[in-house]
């Protein structure tokens, strides 16, 4: 990587695309590859959520060397964005058969498939990752082959982490299956996430990420099992539910004999690639707050003095004090009649939990949601909230709001029968 190449990652990996481009801007296009140029000039447009620009400025890049890989993939996911799917797949096409060795791109393309439903299709694709240096096993996880579906009766298999909270606690459901299939079961786990794991998976051995590996003989990702097991839209393999909390857990705050209790999550990590794009301001979610006949509590963690300030006089209470890790938050949402969140981790612990859980999608969602659907293959619990344009949370509460009065007015009517 060249010195103004790694400046400019270094500003993205910041959050910082405007420095990113003064720090282009700097240099005289002249003395750089074009194809690179426009390119980094895409990547940074990109994050600034500018994608038709972004759009425009990959076209001049493959314009320039039509044998770019990395171009074809930045365009991919800018026209992903602007919802041009037929498009965006043409150029992952491209990216893959200019670059088959780079995992990401065909990881990429998978996504894209598994997002228009095209699960078959998408396996492959998805599987690619492993072969990017982001997904690259840990040797003491890689000295045991990987299990790609073969018989397990006997054999100790090792389920380990991978990507978010949210991916591992959406699929780590199949340990289940594995179990059943006479395996037995290890599961390596984000350390938030093992408490409430062990009581879930109680025949299995659940392991933090700086615990030394027990003996086993076949190994999988968690993201991998649904490919493993060969999931499709229509046949998703849901038992609800597939979490519990511990029973010696007590939800902290919850006000005996309240009306209607709805839990709120307005915000994902911050860290997250589009964190910009799935979460909502604070002020939009306690809009809510204002339709009568429920009680309030939030589940938003790291909130800051201020926004406590607010739920305070939303008259919502932060049950966030009493959560020190996922099961804390699990029982908290089982002492809750209704979650509403935005595209988090906590919208799979509720939807794991068979929770009902009301999911607020930007957009362009993440591939899991799929399109067009305001259900969930995954969570039968879930109702899914989707934004009609970019941007539009308006819309989206303004949905929320109508539902929220018909699920209030329901459980009255259902009370008084």
């Amino acid at each position: 990587m060249l010195d103004y190449e790694k400046k400019v990652a270094e500003a993205l990996e910041a959050k910082n695309p405007a420095l990113a481009l003064k720090i282009l801007e700097k240099i005289d296009p002249s003395n750089l590859p074009r194809q690179l140029y426009y390119s980094l000039r895409g990547e940074i447009f990109t994050h600034q959520i500018l994608f038709d620009r972004a759009v425009l400025e990959y076209q001049k890049a493959v314009a320039f060397s039509p044998n770019f890989a990395p171009a074809y993939n930045g365009l991919g996911n800018a026209l992903i964005e602007l919802a041009d799917y037929d498009r965006a797949l043409a150029a992952f096409d491209q990216a893959v058969q200019l670059a088959p060795d780079v995992g990401e791109f065909a990881f990429n393309r998978g996504q894209l498939r598994l997002l228009r439903g095209d699960w078959s299709g998408a396996k492959a694709d998805y599987e690619r990752r492993l072969l990017s240096p982001s997904f690259q096993v840990h040797a003491d996880i890689a000295r045991r082959p990987a299990w790609v579906g073969s018989a397990v009766a006997g054999q100790r298999v090792l389920l380990y982490w991978e990507q978010g909270h949210g991916d591992t606690l959406q699929f780590v459901r199949y340990a289940h299956r594995l179990e059943a299939l006479g395996a037995r079961v290890i599961i390596e786990a984000q350390n938030p996430l093992l408490r409430l794991l062990r009581v879930s998976f109680p025949s299995a051995e659940v392991i933090g990420s700086g615990d030394a590996l027990p003996e086993f003989d076949l190994r999988a990702a968690i993201p991998s099992l649904p490919w493993i097991f060969g999931e499709l839209p229509g046949a998703v393999y849901a038992p609800t539910p597939y979490l519990t909390a511990p029973g010696e857990v007590a939800p902290l705050g919850l006000v005996a004999g309240r009306p209607c209790a709805v839990g709120l999550v307005w915000a994902g990590n911050p860290n997250h690639i589009n964190d910009k794009q799935r979460s909502m301001s604070q002020e939009t979610m306690l809009e809510l707050t204002k339709i009568s006949g429920f009680t309030w509590y939030s589940l938003q963690v790291g909130a800051s003095d201020k926004a406590k300030r607010a739920l305070a006089r939303a008259s919502a209470t932060d049950l966030t004090p009493g959560l020190a890790d996922f099961a804390d938050t699990a029982a908290a949402i089982l002492a809750l009649d209704l979650v509403i969140t935005v595209d988090t981790s906590v919208a799979h612990l509720a939807g794991a939990l068979g929770k009902p859980v009301w999911i607020l999608l930007p957009f362009v969602p993440d591939w899991r949601w799929l399109l067009d659907r305001s259900d969930s293959p995954w969570y039968p619990s879930a109702r899914l909230f989707r934004q009609p344009k970019r941007g539009d949370w308006a819309s989206v509460l303004k949905e929320v709001k109508r539902a929220l009065t018909e699920f209030r007015d329901q459980r009255g009517a259902n009370s008084a029968a």
